[in-house]
Parts: structure tokens; C-alpha cells; sequence
């Protein structure tokens, strides 16, 4: 069984550390809000 896969947001940093901070946000409790309003916005949440 085969299931599709798209990509909802991608997003690319030249410097590890921008990476790390965004990676670092994103696990928080603002950066988890902000995940949750995309998977709305996609009605997959």
C-alpha cells in the first residue's frame, strides 16, 4: 500500500546555528502554536 507524502512548508538556513534556533522555537510552546495554525490552515490537524 502505497500513501502520498506533499511537503506543506520547507524551509532551508545557510548557518547551522539559524538552523538550531528555529529547530529550538519550533519545539517550544509559541513555535508548536505556529505548527498547529499551518496543519489547520491544510485542514490536516
Amino acid at each position: 500500500m502505497f500513501y502520498y507524502v506533499y511537503i506543506l512548508f520547507y524551509e532551508a538556513f545557510l548557518d547551522k546555528i539559524d538552523a538550531k534556533n528555529r529547530e529550538e522555537y519550533l519545539k517550544g510552546g509559541y513555535g508548536r502554536r505556529t505548527i498547529n495554525k499551518m496543519l489547520k490552515r491544510y485542514n490536516l490537524f
